[in-house]
C-alpha cells in the first residue's frame, strides 16, 4: 500500500531463492528494470535474512555486477527499495542496520478472518492517493531542520535521516503528545526504532 500511494504503481513481487547466486542474478535483473521497489515475498518462516548482494545494493548509488552469461560488467542505479515479507523473519548481519522492521501482531489464531475497516486496502489507497501524498509531504515539510536548524545525524545514513527520518520521528512525537493530551491512548511507541532511522 505504501509504494502504491507514493508511486502510483503496485510493486513487483519476487520469489526469494535460498541460493545466493540465484538472488544475485535476479537482483541485477530487477535493478536493470529500474523498479522503484521489490517485494521479496513468501520468505520461509523464521528466516534470518542476510544477502551480501542486497546488502551492497542498499549502500551504494550504483550497483555493478557481471552480465549473465558474459565476462562483461555492467552498472545500474541501486535506488530500488527492498521489502521482505514472511512470518517471523528478521534481518541478520549487515542488513540489520540497513533495515526498518514492521511486525503485524494479531490476537487471534485466524488473522485472515478479522474485520477490516477497508475490505480492499489497495483500492482504497489508490482512491485516496492524493490525500495520502499530501499528508506525507506535510510530514516532510514539518522537518525541524527547516525550523530549528541542523542537528548532527544519529545514523550513518546522514542525508536520509536529515531529510526523511528526522521529520518522521518528529511527526510521531507530535502525534504521541497530541494523543496523550486528548487521553486517547493512541500514541505509537517508536522508542525501539528511533535509532534505526
Amino acid at each position: 500500500m505504501l509504494m502504491t500511494a507514493v508511486t502510483g504503481v503496485r510493486p513487483a513481487a519476487a520469489a526469494w531463492s535460498p541460493n545466493e547466486e540465484e538472488r544475485r542474478k535476479a537482483l541485477l535483473a530487477y535493478l536493470l528494470e529500474a523498479l522503484p521497489a521489490i517485494i521479496w515475498d513468501n520468505i520461509p518462516r523464521g528466516t534470518q535474512i542476510s544477502c551480501a548482494h542486497i546488502e551492497r545494493s542498499c549502500t551504494t548509488a550504483v550497483y555493478s555486477d557481471r552480465k549473465l552469461g558474459l565476462s562483461e560488467t555492467i552498472a545500474t542505479s541501486a535506488a530500488t527499495i527492498h521489502f521482505f515479507t514472511g512470518n517471523n523473519i528478521a534481518p541478520r548481519g549487515d542488513l540489520t542496520s540497513r533495515s526498518l522492521n514492521t511486525r503485524l501482531a494479531v490476537d487471534r489464531p485466524d488473522p485472515e478472518n478479522r474485520e477490516f475497516k477497508h475490505p480492499d486496502p489497495i483500492a482504497w489507497t489508490e482512491a485516496h492517493r492524493g490525500k495520502i501524498l499530501a499528508a506525507l509531504y506535510t510530514i516532510l515539510l514539518g522537518n525541524p531542520l527547516f525550523h530549528s536548524g541542523p542537528v548532527p545525524p544519529q545514523t550513518r545514513f546522514k542525508t536520509w535521516w536529515s531529510l526523511i527520518g528526522r521529520p518522521v520521528e518528529f511527526a510521531a512525537k507530535q502525534h504521541k503528545r497530541t494523543c496523550r493530551r486528548a487521553g486517547d491512548g493512541c500514541a505509537p511507541d517508536l522508542s525501539a526504532c528511533d535509532n534505526q532511522f
